[in-house]
C-alpha cells in the first residue's frame, strides 16, 4: 500500500506536467482541476500521508503549517502572476523552481498577514 501511494504521488505529477506542456501548452492549474490525473495525485498524497507515522515533536510544525493553508490558497495565484510578469519562464529550471518558490513566498506572506489584527481572521483556517 505504501509503495503504491508513493508511486502515485511521484509519477502522476510528471505525467500531468507532460500533458500540460505538450497538449495544452499551458502549465497553470486552473485548466486541470477536473483532470483525472489531479484526482490520482490527490489520492496518492492522501494515501502517503495516511500511512506516515508522526511523532509528537512534529505536531507543532504541522499545526503552524495547517493554520496557514487558507492564506496560502488565497495568495498563491497572485504570487504566480507576479512571477510570470517579472521573471517569466525564460530561466533554465524555472518550471522546477516555480512551485517551490510559490509555496515558500505564499507561506511567508501568510505568516506576515497572520500577525496583523483583523486580517488574520481572513487568512486563518
Amino acid at each position: 500500500m505504501k509503495i503504491v501511494s508513493i508511486l502515485l504521488l511521484l509519477i502522476s505529477p510528471i505525467i500531468l506536467f507532460f500533458i500540460a506542456k505538450t497538449t495544452y501548452h499551458n502549465l497553470f492549474a486552473e485548466y486541470f482541476y477536473d483532470n483525472l490525473l489531479v484526482k490520482v495525485i490527490s489520492l496518492g498524497l492522501f494515501l502517503t500521508l495516511l500511512t506516515l507515522t508522526i511523532d509528537a515533536s512534529k505536531h507543532r510544525m504541522i499545526y503552524l503549517l495547517s493554520v496557514q493553508t487558507m492564506g496560502v490558497f488565497i495568495i498563491h495565484t497572485y504570487v504566480m502572476q507576479i512571477w510570470q510578469k517579472l521573471i517569466g519562464f525564460n530561466i533554465v529550471g524555472a518550471h522546477l523552481f516555480f512551485p517551490v518558490f510559490t509555496l515558500v513566498i505564499s507561506f511567508l506572506i501568510s505568516m506576515i498577514l497572520m500577525k496583523i489584527p483583523y486580517i488574520n481572521r481572513i487568512v486563518k483556517l
